[in-house]
């Protein structure tokens, strides 16, 4: 299959194409987990998060392959692995730079945003039911009004005292969260 086919497949979300990347590329990553001292379990975890990168990177309109899809997905999957072993072992890994990533950096940062994520949503589901709620609806941008009125708060300024203390409650708990100051100690 040509490397077109292969960006065309994940971007129309072809099913067959998905069975052919997973049948023609992950033994080959596989193995190379393996031998970074990865499990089979590592191995298929890093194929699907680089896939979901990859498929996010080919929908933007700028997105241009330059080189063979196999190098781009090996180089993706590389990064990957790099950056989970890392957190597992904490300890200084080192990856050969062998530049058959362009856009390496907007690779870590996509993967530093989805820890990051991550680290948000469970903190974010510890709160309680009327401060997620609270927070969805000021995110979504409503006003402190429709707020109060939704939640059958008092008024206004008891909506907008509550999001504070949401607010606040949340920061503390990303903020005492160790993986959030794993994060920012990170240096990628």
């Amino acid at each position: 299959m040509q490397d077109k086919k292969y960006i065309e497949g994940l971007i129309n979300q072809d099913s067959s194409v998905l069975r052919a990347i997973y049948q023609n590329f992950s033994g080959r990553i596989s193995t190379y987990i393996l031998k970074n001292g990865g499990s089979r379990q590592d191995a298929k975890d890093v194929f699907q998060d680089s896939l979901m990168i990859i498929l996010e990177k080919v929908q933007s309109p700028s997105f241009e392959l330059k080189s063979s899809f196999y190098t781009y997905l090996f180089s993706v999957n590389k990064l990957v692995w790099y950056n989970l072993s890392r957190k597992k072992s904490r300890k200084n890994v080192t990856i050969p730079d062998d530049n058959t990533l362009k856009d390496n950096h907007d690779i870590e940062q996509e993967l530093l945003n989805r820890e990051m994520d991550k680290i948000y949503q469970d903190n974010f589901s510890r709160l309680g039911l009327i401060c997620q709620q609270l927070l969805k609806l000021f995110f979504a941008k409503k006003n402190m009004t429709e707020i109060a009125h939704t939640l059958q708060l008092k008024n206004e300024h008891t909506a907008r005292t509550r999001k504070y203390r949401c607010r606040q409650k949340l920061k503390e708990l990303m903020e005492t969260d160790k993986r959030f100051q794993e994060l920012l100690t990170k240096d990628l």
